[in-house]
């Protein structure tokens, strides 16, 4: 199981899936470590549609892009 979705397992406590997730893969995770997994995926995505955008421009597939970008900046999350 991938450390950004411990967050999201339903099958026990935190205090389980990390020792789960430690068990399995050998690598503990913190939990501080792990409140920053959505931080990250966020700035990740941000980074990937402004990477987009920087690009030469084609028909049609840009608007997807800065909606999603947009959405980002605006939401303040």
């Amino acid at each position: 199981m991938p450390a950004r979705v411990l967050g999201e397992d339903e099958t026990g406590d935190g205090g389980d899936v990390l020792a789960r997730y430690t068990g399995v893969t050998g690598r503990a995770v913190t939990a501080a470590g792990l409140a920053l997994c959505p931080l990250w995926w966020r700035l990740a995505d941000i980074a990937a549609f402004a990477g987009g955008l920087r690009r030469p421009h084609g028909p049609g597939g840009d608007a997807a892009a800065l909606t999603c970008l947009a959405g980002y900046l605006e939401s303040g999350r």
